[in-house]
């Protein structure tokens, strides 16, 4: 299976999940058939410009956002490895930035 599709289908079922939607509520807001967006989402499919319109559309994201699954990717033990590098890296006032962000996401 190609890489790319298959990241690009795991980002779609993982928004669209996010939003709280069914596969039949997202094809038909972003104007597609259930079988294409079925396709999409295992990585089998091939999009055109127009689908992902409408899914970015329909899923309030940019079409840039839309590709940016990279993090998706990642193990928990390489995103928890990033996290502490990233704080362990930052100056002291975006440590601190860092930690009330953290703070307020996990209360």
């Amino acid at each position: 299976m190609n890489e790319p599709q298959v990241a690009l289908g795991k980002r779609i079922r993982n928004l669209r999940d996010g939003m709280g939607f069914t596969q039949d509520r997202l094809a038909e807001m972003a104007g597609i058939s259930l079988k294409h967006l079925g396709e999409l989402e295992r990585g089998r499919g091939n999009p055109t410009l127009s689908s992902l319109k409408g899914l970015s559309d329909a899923l309030d994201v940019s079409l840039v956002e839309l590709f940016s699954y990279d993090h998706e990717q990642l193990s928990e033990e390489q995103i928890r490895e990033q996290a502490v590098q990233a704080i362990k890296d930052a100056p002291g006032r975006e440590c601190r930035t860092f930690y009330r962000v953290l703070r307020a996401l996990t209360k």
